[in-house]
């Protein structure tokens, strides 16, 4: 008997935990919020569960194995907020405050730079939250760099530079590729040379090139294809997605 309660506990335990997510409360919300320039935050029943729950939790550890080895993601907190609609209410205030109804569960909010009061909805739509997609959201409203799966942080370091200075974008390339040609890891420089084939067509057909590469895998992922070439278009998806992170505003005429 003890080891069937047990198991059903340990069973628990690895349905709704959530590691290197921080559980925050009324009471620690804002606090810990402030300690770091970007907070993503899911909004959910008090035991999560399923597919929603298991690609955030990926999602979290993907992020903080990135922290531990020291390559990124120190300014960037992944947290859950249990919500009760029933008993004592845990945490309701927080979830009326942002105006978020438990019929919508799980709810994303990313807060930036410490403004509690205006944060960036997740648009989750019909389908399933998926790590890709949470990569993509934090990769294009953060500020700290986040380096997305298949990304290379020198490439996309570059490829600010080749899109804000367009008269240099000739130079900037000739850069890029003795970059990929000293890439040792055969996979690696493989999917690195993604980045010189955009930079090619966004000098030879305009900046919209980028819009039309990404539409055009989003339709090959509609298909039915292996684990492997998803995998791989994935990334691709994420390194396109370094060209459509810009500030605009910033860019030489």
């Amino acid at each position: 008997m003890i080891r069937v309660i047990f198991f059903v506990f340990s069973l628990i335990n690895l349905t709704f935990c959530c590691p290197g997510c921080i559980d925050l409360d009324e009471l620690t919300f804002v606090k810990t919020i402030n300690k770091f320039r970007t907070a993503l935050i899911k909004f959910d029943v008090a035991f999560p569960y399923g597919p929603n729950h298991e690609a955030y939790s990926a999602f979290s550890q993907a992020i903080n194995n990135k922290t531990l080895s020291g390559n990124s993601h120190p300014d960037v907190l992944i947290g859950t907020i249990s919500v009760k609609d029933y008993g004592d209410f845990e945490n309701k205030k927080i979830a009326d405050k942002y105006d978020i109804k438990v019929e919508s569960f799980p709810v994303i909010k990313l807060f930036i730079d410490h403004d509690l009061d205006n944060p960036i909805h997740f648009e989750r739509g019909q389908e399933d939250i998926t790590t890709e997609k949470l990569f993509l959201f934090l990769k294009e409203h953060s500020k700290v760099y986040i380096q997305a799966p298949g990304c290379n942080q020198k490439l996309d370091e570059m490829t600010d530079k080749f899109m804000i200075q367009k008269s240099q974008r000739p130079e900037i390339l000739k850069q890029v590729e003795e970059v990929i040609g000293k890439i040792d890891c055969e996979e690696e420089k493989s999917l690195s040379k993604f980045y010189a084939v955009l930079m090619k067509g966004i000098i030879e057909k305009g900046d919209d090139f980028v819009n039309k590469q990404q539409e055009r895998i989003a339709k090959l992922l509609k298909d039915k294809l292996s684990k492997k070439k998803v995998e791989e278009l994935t990334k691709k998806l994420n390194i396109l997605s370094s060209f459509k992170h810009r500030d605009n505003s910033k860019d030489e005429l």
